[in-house]
């Protein structure tokens, strides 16, 4: 089996999935609860970690899981990331594997479905939990519905960027790309830019 690395903010959890995963006969052979911890283990650990895979949350206080997968890439050890969260969103899975993780799963799967990512993704898979595949479907079809335009504007949204930098960055009026994020809501039945980041 692969060896595994932990990235979490909560120790418990961290210790929780250790004694687990030993006991299904995986080798955890790293945790980290921040980004600096992640990039130490990296440094520190690359000849257990060609090949590993890391199971990373998507929160990690108030850092991003998402900077923690840019940094296992460019670590060029060629691991396999599952994102593993607390966030049941179609859109939180689509932009995780849209980021190069080869598995979403949440927090509340059963342990089965864990081990069945984890197989997978050893195998070269790509897993997603399956709950979420129908909304990852919908969601899909949605920004497929989107013109080039608002495809952009939908983009730096998602990023949480104001209307004010995305009418600098795309070279629009400040009332052209409200109206645009106003049909983009429509369009995904939201109300507010908060909720169309979580869908």
């Amino acid at each position: 089996m692969a060896n595994i690395i932990l990235i979490d903010d909560h120790k418990m959890m961290r210790e929780g999935l250790n004694s687990f995963l030993s006991k299904e006969g995986w080798t955890v052979v790293g945790e980290a609860g921040s980004m600096d911890e992640a990039k130490k283990i990296v440094s520190e650990k690359k000849e257990l970690l060609s090949g590993a895979i890391a199971i990373v949350d998507i929160k990690l206080g108030d850092e991003s899981g998402f900077d923690v997968l840019k940094i296992l890439a460019e670590s060029h050890l060629g691991m396999r990331v599952l994102m593993y969260s607390m966030f049941d969103s179609p859109g939180y899975a689509m932009e995780a594997i849209e980021r190069g993780a080869m598995g979403y799963i949440t927090k509340a799967a059963d342990n089965t479905e864990l081990l069945k990512a984890l197989d997978e993704i050893k195998s070269g898979n790509t897993y997603i939990q399956q709950s979420l595949v129908r909304g990852i479907t919908v969601t899909a079809n949605l920004v497929a519905g989107l013109t080039k335009k608002e495809k952009q504007v939908f983009d730096l949204v998602r990023q949480d960027i104001s209307n004010e930098e995305i009418s600098r960055q795309l070279n629009i009026s400040l009332r052209t790309t409200e109206n645009y994020v106003s049909k983009i809501y429509d369009k995904f039945g939201v109300n507010d830019r908060s909720e169309l980041i979580v869908k």
